[in-house]
């Protein structure tokens, strides 16, 4: 949710109050233009999506549908759990468990995300252990994805080149 409304404020600041991609070139001075170039280049890229606003209700579309697969991946593991907690309750709380997780107060939210897992679903009658359990069942999912994905990619040398191929260019520019 906090994506998508992320995505529509820079939509709509692109749409109606940027006109051109050079508006940093104006605003901001040389020396820190240098300094900060790849955050310049970034918020360039973003206002650049003002000359075709289709591409970002696409990309909030893609967001949306990834953010659902996510909530049902995770049901679908507490259903093979045996929890009896329904979907609405996944689709509410776990957004806010995704947000809570982000804070800067622990390594990549280890220690916050299960607690706030334990406390929230506890809400909904959930069973600690059962929370507990889906949590880390889901953690261990996303490492053995991502373990899977790397692999993946290294092994097809092509991609590889090719980012390295795309950096080269983007650097030039």
């Amino acid at each position: 949710i906090f994506g998508a409304f992320g995505i529509c404020c820079i939509f709509i600041a692109a749409f109606f109050y940027i006109k051109t991609d050079r508006l940093f070139d104006r605003l901001i001075p040389v020396v820190v233009r240098t300094k900060f170039k790849p955050v310049i280049s970034f918020f360039r890229d973003v206002m650049k999506y003002n000359k075709t606003p289709t591409t970002l209700w696409y990309i909030l579309i893609i967001s949306f549908l990834f953010q659902l697969i996510g909530v049902m991946s995770i049901y679908l593991l507490a259903l093979s759990l045996g929890s009896t907690t329904t979907f609405i309750n996944f689709l509410i709380l776990l957004p806010i468990i995704w947000v809570i997780s982000m804070l800067p107060v622990s390594i990549n939210g280890l220690g916050v995300r299960e607690v706030s897992f334990v406390f929230l679903f506890g809400t909904v009658g959930m069973l600690e252990e059962m929370a507990v359990a889906i949590c880390v069942f889901w953690i261990l999912q996303t490492f053995a994805l991502g373990w899977i994905g790397g692999v993946l990619f290294i092994f097809e040398g092509k991609s590889v080149s090719q980012i390295k191929e795309f950096g080269n260019v983007s650097a030039e520019q």
